[in-house]
């Protein structure tokens, strides 16, 4: 809350209060606060011209609302893919109890409490190396909220046909997969050309 006096200087230099008869007002839409006589009480952050009127005379002042104490937090993006070896940037943005909305990212703790996902962070920025389906947590102070990250197999630096080796009877029928392995050990199966049967005769 802020309260607000009003004072008038006749011709001579006189200073008169008029805060009682003085009205109060926010031009602007959107600041969404309340105005019980010269008490304003905020609601939403920005900065806001205060106007008093008395008598055909008007004065201005400059009100900065700061959002309050967050109440609530959300990780973006919340879902997310990116190839083994990519890196994904998260932001956060925290709300507080008037529905202000501000930047929170460089006050949060990003993090993958899964073990085995390998990869690494830089602040807000995530490097994946191992494939699979990981949850992003943010922190920022004692909230927190998650994100889903995807991690698909990079490009293939080997392949194994299974099979290594097989015996059938002629005329008999052997099916062979494929699988391929990336740079970080990742392993996928080949759909192209694989499971392929092959006839004898």
């Amino acid at each position: 809350r802020v309260t607000y006096t009003a004072t008038a200087v006749d011709s001579f230099g006189n200073a008169l209060n008029v805060t009682q008869l003085t009205a109060f007002s926010i031009p602007e839409t959107g600041e969404g606060g309340s105005w019980a006589a010269n008490v304003y009480t905020s609601q939403y952050a920005g900065v806001w011209t205060v106007r008093g009127q008395y008598s055909g005379l008007q004065d201005t002042a400059t009100l900065t609302v700061t959002h309050g104490s967050a109440t609530a937090l959300t990780v973006h993006p919340s879902t997310a893919t990116v190839v083994a070896g990519a890196s994904q940037t998260y932001t956060a943005t925290a709300t507080d109890s008037s529905g202000n909305v501000f930047d929170a990212t460089n006050l949060t703790t990003f993090s993958i409490p899964e073990t085995g996902e390998g990869g690494s962070w830089a602040a807000n920025v995530y490097t994946s190396q191992y494939a699979g389906v990981w949850t992003v947590r943010g922190q920022y102070s004692t909230l927190q909220d998650t994100a889903a990250l995807t991690v698909t197999p990079g490009s293939a630096v080997a392949i194994t046909v299974n099979p290594g080796s097989a015996t059938i009877t002629a005329g008999a029928s052997r099916a062979y997969t494929a699988s391929a392995v990336d740079t970080f050990g990742n392993t996928f199966d080949v759909i192209t050309n694989a499971n392929r049967s092959y006839n004898s005769f």
